[in-house]
């Protein structure tokens, strides 16, 4: 991982170099050893989030398009509406009990 900017320093010509430095070197050293603790530079917990964002982004169109056009009419004339809308909620469950872990 690249952190530009991170430590000033100039190249030989003047501009600021990029550093590489391992995500590991900022976790406190009595998490390192932590079996069940997922932390944020992990890309299973990164892909996640950008789930969630996804999911997020669905229900702030999803719900005014429910309650405020539809009437609810493609949920129950729809099965793929309500099977959408289980699975996003249990993403949303899964992720109450994974935030117990972070």
């Amino acid at each position: 991982m690249k952190f530009r900017g991170a430590i000033r320093g100039s190249d030989n010509n003047g501009e600021p170099s990029s550093i590489t430095v391992h995500p590991s070197k900022y976790i406190n050293p009595s998490l390192k050893g932590i079996k069940y603790v997922i932390f944020p530079e992990n890309k299973f917990a990164q892909v996640w989030d950008f789930i969630i964002i996804l999911a997020i982004w669905y229900y702030a169109f999803y719900i005014p398009f429910h309650f405020g056009i539809s009437g609810g009419y493609y949920t129950v004339y729809y099965t793929w509406f309500l099977v959408v809308n289980m699975i996003i909620n249990f993403t949303f469950i899964t992720d109450t009990f994974l935030a117990f872990f972070r």
